[in-house]
């Protein structure tokens, strides 16, 4: 049989070993809406996959056409503060 003292428990319950990556705000059931995915862009700016455009700022960003904020291309997602 193998000694497996040296692991300790074997259970780790402090979810602190992981990483410090927090888990995003819960949304509630009737304002959910799934992440959004470039789908297409043009000299402009780009589209999202609910058909929302992001119009070219001019310094690198863009600005959603829904609501005027001003948004970044993070790896093919919009993120809009």
């Amino acid at each position: 049989m193998r000694d497996s003292s040296h692991w300790g428990s074997g259970r780790l319950t402090d979810s602190s070993h992981w990483g410090s990556r927090a888990m995003p705000a819960q949304r509630s059931h009737d304002t959910y809406q799934a992440p959004t995915h470039i789908t297409h862009c043009d000299d402009g700016g780009c589209y999202d996959n609910y058909g929302t455009r992001y119009n070219a700022n001019g310094g690198g960003g863009y600005n959603s056409s829904a609501n005027g904020r001003s948004c970044e291309d993070i790896g093919g997602q919009m993120l809009c503060h």
